[in-house]
C-alpha cells in the first residue's frame, strides 16, 4: 500500500458496505482481513482510482460511545501535500470536532430534562398515592362515622388540591360554611 492515499471509515455491515461499493459503484475490493487490534472485526478496502484506496472496518458488539473523542477525526495525508490541503484537513477537523462537542452538550440536556422528568413523575405518584390513602381512610371513617351516630356527610371539591381549606377560595369558604353547620348540629342535639 506504500504510496497509495487511503481514507478509513467505520461500516455497520461488511456484506451491505461491499454490496454498495463494488456492486453498486464498481469499485473493486482489492483486500479484506481480519482486523488484529479487534476480534471479529474485518478491514477490507477498494480501489476508487488514481491511486487511492477508500478502507472499512467494522466493530461487531462494539459500543462505540465512548470512542466519540477519537472515531471519526482520523485523517491521513500522504506526501506530497499542498498547504491548503492541511488548512482544510485542520478546518475539518476542528468543525467535526465542534459538532461532537455540541452533540454531547445537547445529550447532557437530554439527560437532565430526562432525570427531571422522571423525579417529577415520580413526585406526582407519591402524591397521588398519599391522595389515595387520605380519601381510602377518609371513607373508612366516614362509614364507621355513620354506623356509629350516622351523622356525617361528606363533600367533594372537584380539582381542589390537598390542603386547599388554608387558602382564600369559594371552595375553601364552602367548606368552612358545611364545617360550621355540621358542628352547629351536633351541639343542637
Amino acid at each position: 500500500m506504500f504510496g497509495k492515499r487511503s481514507k478509513a471509515l467505520i461500516c455497520s455491515n461488511v456484506e451491505e458496505t461491499i454490496k454498495f461499493y463494488q456492486g453498486l459503484l464498481e469499485f473493486p475490493l482489492t483486500e479484506l482481513f481480519g482486523n488484529r487490534d479487534y476480534k471479529g472485526s474485518t478491514h477490507f478496502f477498494f480501489d476508487v482510482g488514481n491511486g487511492n484506496l477508500l478502507a472499512f472496518f467494522d466493530f461487531p458488539g462494539l459500543d462505540l460511545g465512548p470512542y466519540l473523542e477519537t472515531l471519526g477525526n482520523a485523517a491521513i495525508l500522504e506526501r506530497p501535500f499542498h498547504p491548503t490541503s492541511l488548512v482544510s484537513l485542520v478546518r475539518s477537523a476542528i468543525r467535526g470536532r465542534r459538532r461532537q462537542y455540541e452533540a454531547r452538550a445537547r445529550l447532557e440536556i437530554l439527560a437532565e430534562l430526562n432525570a427531571t422528568l422522571e423525579a417529577r413523575v415520580d413526585a406526582a405518584i407519591t402524591e397521588h398515592k398519599v391522595l389515595a390513602d387520605i380519601v381510602e381512610s377518609t371513607d373508612a371513617f366516614v362509614q364507621a362515622y355513620q354506623q356509629a351516630s350516622g351523622a356525617i356527610e361528606r363533600v367533594h371539591f372537584p380539582g381542589a388540591r390537598h390542603g386547599f381549606i388554608g387558602q382564600a377560595s369559594a371552595d375553601n369558604d364552602k367548606a368552612i360554611a358545611l364545617m360550621r353547620d355540621f358542628i352547629g348540629r351536633q351541639l343542637a342535639r
